[in-house]
């Protein structure tokens, strides 16, 4: 476990481009407009559109636009994962083509930033690809890197508080390492393995490794190239796979398998390229499909509900959703990676 740092040092002593959030929002737009390193001006970047998403119905979406990045024509550059704050009121996004995370408002007012920094082979410093967030159950945040093979705990600020790491042979960034991250809500971690090692590691709301499950494979009950995982409820773990029989796994807390459903094929109900999951209060599991450009909804039993999106960029349309978030109770955040941006629904 790393201690907190000053702000602005990493554990080598390292200044790093660190952004105010939070209480400090109104300084981070004026540090931005001032010319400093992050610049918040009119941007295509994030559109966030509030949408209520009806049981039986194409959602309806009123858009707000804000925008991020560097100067006064780069969007993002790919995003990588998004996650709801419930505690702070915030959406958090990360860019791994850009190193960095980035918070915003459930108005898509961006509130601050900062880069993600890894150690390189040389144990220097280098820019990360942070990839996939969440939130733990103190506010902090969890992000997994495609250049390491462990989680970074941070604090608001982006500073290192800890670290979650697995063991072999799932230290190997270049094999495994990882990946889709979830919080049961007694505060412990699950980490999912990205590659085909299909394992799901177990963390307690103090980081220390407790357990795991998962059978590497294609077949029902296995894991291969999982893409997301969440919590129900009642404590079930969903997770999205793209190498395995169905698409959507569900398991109990121990790790064995209860069902799955959706297969790669043809219709409603399957999938081309399951991409991200979460669920909402009401136990309804949302599924991406960054090929169909839609997300479907499915009751508790695994039932198809209802589909939402369809290609395009107008609010409540989708362009290659790449990730999924909840704030646990009716808030939804919808990545899009060609898109560049984040829809926000409000889940009825």
């Amino acid at each position: 476990m790393h201690p907190a740092h000053p702000p602005n040092v990493t554990p080598h002593g390292r200044k790093t481009a660190v952004a105010p959030r939070r209480s400090d929002a109104r300084a981070a737009e004026v540090t931005a407009s001032a010319g400093g390193r992050w610049v918040a001006a009119s941007l295509l970047g994030l559109l966030v559109a509030l949408a209520a998403v009806a049981a039986a119905a194409q959602p309806t979406a009123k858009p707000y636009t804000a925008f991020y990045g560097r100067d006064l024509s780069v969007p993002f550059m790919m995003i990588g994962g998004v996650a709801v704050d419930s505690l702070h009121g915030e959406i958090l996004v990360s860019d791994n083509g850009r190193h960095e995370v980035a918070a915003f408002d459930t108005n898509g007012v961006l509130l601050g930033m900062f880069l993600h920094e890894v150690p390189g082979p040389d144990g220097a410093l280098i820019d990360g690809m942070p990839s996939q967030l969440a939130i733990d159950r103190r506010g902090r945040i969890l992000l997994s890197d495609q250049r390491v093979s462990w989680v970074d705990v941070l604090d608001v600020r982006g500073r290192p508080v800890a670290r979650l790491d697995l063991p072999a042979p799932d230290d190997d960034p270049l094999k495994s390492g990882a990946g889709a991250l979830a919080v049961r809500p007694d505060g412990t971690i699950l980490v999912a393995t990205r590659g085909d090692s299909g394992r799901v590691y177990v963390f307690d709301r103090d980081y220390r490794r407790i357990g795991a499950w998962g059978v590497p494979g294609a077949d029902s009950g296995q894991l291969s190239a999982i893409t997301g995982i969440a919590v129900t409820p009642d404590l079930r773990t969903v997770v999205t796979c793209l190498k395995t029989r169905y698409a959507v796994q569900i398991f109990d807390p121990a790790g064995a398998c209860l069902q799955g459903f959706g297969v790669h094929d043809h219709g409603p109900g399957n999938f081309s390229f399951p991409s991200g999951v979460t669920v909402t209060a009401d136990g309804r599991i949302w599924v991406s499909d960054g090929l169909r450009q839609v997300v479907q909804v499915f009751d508790s039993a695994g039932t198809l509900v209802e589909m939402v999106g369809g290609a395009g960029n107008g609010p409540g349309e989708f362009l290659n959703p790449c990730a999924l978030a909840s704030d646990g109770r009716e808030l939804l955040a919808v990545a899009e990676r060609v898109g560049n941006r984040i829809q926000v629904m409000r889940a009825r």
